[in-house]
This record gives structure tokens, C-alpha cells and sequence, in this order.
């Protein structure tokens, strides 16, 4: 089959996205890489981010810039390629530097000035994803930015709106411990008990959670249709080895807790959908 072949034959896959509420583009800038290098990495769509106005459109494109500005023409070229042949389903390298070039390449295309995406209004996806990115603390009712700017959950409900959120959208907030209402302070034998046989919910107080509170106050002020999901505990920003519930372990984007009954010692690394709770 000739290039242009598979180029035509290519499946459509749905589109997901990726906003965040603060004027600091850090933690937004780096989850969006780190997420869309494990996403190239098992070849599924990018996510797409959407600044919130065109002051943190620039911040992201020039954190882009500036990494693509150490690789060279020939790093970027790849990066292009790659970001090319990930959207079409095409053959490309399968590393992390490539993954890495393609998530850096597709932030910098994504936020120039003139053509990023601004707003959900015209998408074509009835039901798509978003992923909100922030930090968040077990039963605080506000995201925080790497300057620790903090926004309450009322605001950010107003933000989600301002920013004309799709009606039937899957909202997954991207911050530590956004669905729970209290720390899980538990002991590793107690967590990892729970984690396999997937019953953390029944201690995290999750209706007392960020994303409780703002799934509540967004469809009773809003009209908002859709669901939204909440983290038990701190997620990281990219993909490492995890622990299953099934005890095996693979590459997947990354949960973790402290154990109380091991100071000092790493923290347990899982798997971040599996420490997922949603509202609907």
C-alpha cells in the first residue's frame, strides 16, 4: 500500500483537549507534553490544548520554542514528521525522543498567534474529552499554579463556561487528589488491598472532592450534561512503570501515594485510571 494510501485510508479518531484556568502555563505546558508523549507512544490522538486567552497562548508557544530551539533543523524536521504521522496512523519512530519531539512540535503549532484554538465554540465532537490541569490537595475546594495561584472551584466552574464547554463533554480534572475529600493516609498494605480489589473509594470521602463540588455547582448553575472525573491521589505529569491491580507492571501514566508505614522510603507508583472516581 503506497503512502498516499494509507494517508486516505486512515481511521478518524476523536479529538481530546486540554485546558487549564491560570495565568502561570507551566503545569499546563507539561502535562500536555508528558501526556501526549505517552499518547504517541501508544498511538493514540494527541490531545489538543486550548489557552484561555492569548497571554497564556504566548507563554505556551514560547516554552515550546525554546525547547524545539535546542534540537536543531533536523530534530525538528523529525518532530514535524512524527507529529505528522501520528495524527494519520502512519509509520514513524516508536522512542521517547521522538515522542518527545512530536508533543513539543505539536504545543508549538498548536499555539501560534492566528491559528491556536481559543475556545470550544464549532467543535465538531459531541462527546469529547478535556483534560483540566492545575494542582490540587485532598478536600481544598481551589486549583493552584506553580505560582500557587488559586482559583476557588466556583471561579473555575465560570472559567469552564466563559470558555463555551461542550454540554456532553467528559471533564477529567488533572490535579493531585481531585477526587477525594481526604488525604488517604492509610498504610501500603491497607492501599494496595484496596487498589486490587478497587474499593479506595469507599475511604477517600470523594463527595466532599473538588471535582464533586464542581461537577455540582457547574450543572446546577450551567446545564452542564457530561460527567466529570476526580484522583484519588497525586498524579504525576508523565508516563513511568506502574503497578497493576492484577499485580503485573507496565509503562502508563502515573499515580502515587506516600506510605505511612515507610518514611523515607519511595513513593508506590500506580496506575492513574485506576485510581479514577467519576460523577455523573
Amino acid at each position: 500500500m503506497s503512502f498516499f494510501e494509507r494517508l486516505r485510508l486512515a481511521p478518524k479518531r476523536a479529538k481530546q483537549y486540554a485546558i487549564s484556568p491560570h495565568r502561570d502555563e507551566g503545569n499546563f505546558a507539561r502535562n500536555t507534553v508528558g501526556t501526549n508523549e505517552h499518547r504517541y507512544l501508544k498511538s493514540k490522538p494527541l490531545i489538543k490544548p486550548i489557552p484561555k486567552d492569548d497571554a497564556q497562548r504566548e507563554d505556551l508557544h514560547q516554552y515550546a520554542k525554546e525547547r524545539l530551539g535546542t534540537v536543531g533543523a533536523k530534530g525538528r524536521l523529525l518532530g514535524r514528521y512524527a507529529r505528522f504521522a501520528a495524527a494519520r496512523g502512519l509509520p514513524r519512530p516508536m522512542n521517547r525522543e521522538t515522542a518527545e519531539l512530536a508533543a513539543y512540535t505539536d504545543l508549538f503549532l498548536r499555539t501560534r498567534r492566528g491559528s491556536a484554538r481559543m475556545n470550544f465554540a464549532g467543535i465538531s465532537d459531541r462527546s469529547p474529552t478535556v483534560r483540566l490541569f492545575a494542582h490540587g490537595k485532598a478536600g481544598r475546594m481551589a486549583l493552584s499554579s506553580d505560582t500557587r495561584e488559586a482559583i476557588p472551584v466556583e471561579k473555575v466552574a465560570n472559567f469552564l463556561q466563559q470558555l463555551q464547554f461542550p454540554k456532553h463533554a467528559l471533564l477529567k480534572v488533572n490535579a493531585c487528589c481531585s477526587g477525594a475529600g481526604r488525604k488517604l493516609n492509610e498504610s501500603s498494605g491497607e492501599i494496595l488491598r484496596r487498589y486490587r480489589d478497587r474499593s479506595l473509594i469507599e475511604i477517600a470521602d470523594i463527595d466532599h472532592s473538588f471535582a464533586a463540588n464542581l461537577h455540582q455547582i457547574f450543572t446546577q448553575k450551567y446545564g452542564f450534561a457530561g460527567a466529570t472525573d476526580g484522583y484519588l491521589m497525586y498524579t504525576l505529569v508523565s508516563a513511568g512503570e506502574t503497578l497493576l491491580p492484577n499485580d503485573e507492571n507496565g509503562q502508563h501514566m502515573v499515580a502515587s501515594f506516600d506510605a505511612t508505614d515507610a518514611p523515607g522510603s519511595p513513593p508506590i507508583r500506580l496506575r492513574k485510571r485506576d485510581v479514577r472516581v467519576r460523577f455523573v
